[in-house]
């Protein structure tokens, strides 16, 4: 069980956790108060019960601003010790003895700078050999301080070498014991110049040196220079140990050799900064590693606009409380399926009162202005009824609403050749049987082209074939809506085969959703009983759907 974890099941139990901490104290509306961390009589100190900031907690008595936003820092407080001693007393506490509970993310941050760690001495060692202190007239240390901007104190903080010809910096990588695991050697004039020593080593993060023994959140970065500078802004941060890395076509994840590592290190902390960089490798790596290190607990950072890293904005003067304004405001990683109601507040308004909606958000309207039905946008519509009942035609009238609105369509018409079904459309267009002239009927088709398009196909079609044609004039032609006429052609089900017809009423869904665009299939219902013939209008349960698909159409 990670540190999030622990934090959400103290905050299910707020008060009886407060009661534990300070029994002194007392409830005062949505607080605890109690006069401070050590129990005294009084209501300086205040701890939130309730609310989006449950846990929150200050004392506003203390000259320093004595505050923390969740219980396991009160706890810390309150004990007097360490951050993983309290995680396992809260632990006890809760009665938790393996690895379980819910997770999610929610709230404003508030950071506070955590005090270095003190130094952990490690044995000497051969490794420790290949580099020596940096100097701080030599060209790294210049290097480091005023191109780069580090400074110096940081430097000491994350025990950064210089190579012995004075070159290259010197990166060491310490496990959680404080031994030597690594070290990486940069040139500082040339990148390229980069190795690790020594080869084979375990690969594992770097920057744990940095990392007090009271930080409850972990930064992860791309590189050890971005690490010291979140540092430098009061984030002390580790890196991953080779840059930007993501799984490969054979699906083998590079992370896994430093996660596997450090797994157990990371578990103690509550939330999981990823910081890496803002370009397409660096977004990549961020994807692979959300779920590896637990979405329910990742805040992903956007630099500021222009800014690819951490480095970049110290560089450029960004100062610590304009930083901070991005760090804040780091957002979850949530799945985007995941919403809340205040995201679409307007569209649950237009619910109660459609017409307020405009025509673009309400989608299209149909001829009849009684029918109340609008074509929107991601949506599947079936239209059914009996064989030469006139579902095509009426298909027909539709869409040459839809091209008066200056919407336009691509059909699939398996059963009629292209002549025919265009002479249809313009029939309908012209309102008479036939073209008076040549020159009308150009006339017409020439105002048709800017709005028809058909897969000309007579006869039986796969569904992928047929929603190949629709994708491409989608994207090149920017259409709107899409017409299979009828499902009966498709070989890729029978008459009765209920799973198939599942699969491509799912798949007409998930196209119409992807394209934002929608989708209309005419199917011929069943055969009439006895107890029901061909003048009664065909209803939902006659389309011989498989079951469970008829929740994903809208039925004429």
């Amino acid at each position: 069980m990670d540190g999030n974890e622990i934090k959400e099941r103290l905050n299910q139990e707020a008060e009886r956790v407060c009661a534990h901490l300070l029994p002194t104290g007392k409830r005062d509306g949505d607080e605890w108060v109690c006069g401070d961390v050590a129990g005294t009589p009084g209501t300086s100190l205040r701890i939130h019960l309730s609310g989006t900031k449950v846990g929150w907690w200050a004392d506003f008595a203390a000259t320093d601003q004595y505050r923390g936003r969740n219980l396991l820092s009160l706890w810390m407080a309150v004990r007097r010790i360490e951050f993983v001693p309290a995680m396992k007393e809260a632990m006890e506490f809760l009665g938790i003895k393996e690895d379980r509970g819910w997770r999610r993310v929610t709230g404003e941050k508030v950071f506070q700078k955590t005090t270095p760690p003190p130094a952990i001495p490690a044995a000497p060692s051969n490794l420790e050999r290949e580099y020596m202190p940096l100097k701080k007239d030599g060209k790294v240390f210049k290097w480091l301080t005023e191109e780069r901007k580090i400074p110096a104190a940081i430097l000491e903080q994350y025990r950064i070498g210089e190579s012995k010809d004075g070159m290259s910096a010197v990166f060491p990588s310490y496990t959680a014991d404080g031994k030597l695991n690594s070290i990486k050697l940069r040139n500082i004039t040339n990148k390229d110049k980069m190795f690790v020593l020594p080869r084979g080593a375990p690969k594992m993060l770097f920057g744990l040196q940095a990392i007090g023994n009271t930080q409850e959140d972990l930064f992860i970065t791309e590189g050890e220079i971005d690490a010291m500078t979140l540092a430098a802004y009061g984030y002390p941060a580790v890196s991953v140990p080779f840059g930007a890395k993501w799984p490969g076509a054979d699906g083998k994840d590079p992370n896994t050799e430093w996660i596997k590592h450090d797994f157990e290190w990371m578990q103690k902390f509550i939330e999981v900064y990823l910081c890496l960089d803002a370009d397409e490798p660096g977004q990549k790596a961020t994807d692979a590693l959300v779920p590896r290190v637990g979405r329910e607990r990742c805040r992903i950072l956007d630099y500021p606009p222009g800014k690819k890293d951490a480095n970049e904005c110290l560089v450029a003067g960004i100062g610590e409380q304009e930083f901070w304004k991005f760090m804040n405001a780091a957002r979850n990683s949530d799945p985007e399926e995941l919403i809340k109601p205040s995201e679409i507040e307007q569209d649950i308004w237009f619910e109660f009162y459609p017409d307020q909606n405009n025509k673009e958000r309400l989608g299209d309207p149909t001829p009849w202005e009684a029918l109340h039905f609008t074509f929107n946008p991601s949506e599947l519509t079936i239209w059914h009824g009996y064989n030469g009942h006139g579902k095509t035609i009426l298909l027909n009238h539709v869409m040459l609403v839809f091209a008066s609105l200056g919407k336009s369509s691509c059909v699939a018409s398996l059963e009629f050749p292209a002549r025919k079904t265009f002479k249809n459309l313009a029939r309908q267009a012209m309102g008479k049987a036939k073209p008076r002239d040549e020159e009308e009927l150009h006339k017409v088709i020439k105002w048709m082209d800017n709005y028809f398009w058909l897969y000309a196909h007579i006869g039986e079609t796969t569904l992928d074939d047929a929603l190949y044609v629709f994708k491409y004039v989608a994207k090149k032609y920017g259409v709107q809506h899409f017409v299979l006429d009828s499902l009966m052609m498709l070989t890729d089900i029978g008459s009765e085969e209920y799973d198939k017809q599942k699969f491509v009423v799912l798949r007409l869904k998930d196209f119409a959703r992807d394209i934002t665009s929608t989708c209309t299939w005419s199917r011929i219902p069943r055969n009439p009983t006895a107890s029901m013939t061909r003048t009664n209008t065909p209803r939902e349960n006659t389309t011989s759907p498989a079951p469970g698909t008829s929740q994903t159409w809208r039925t004429m």
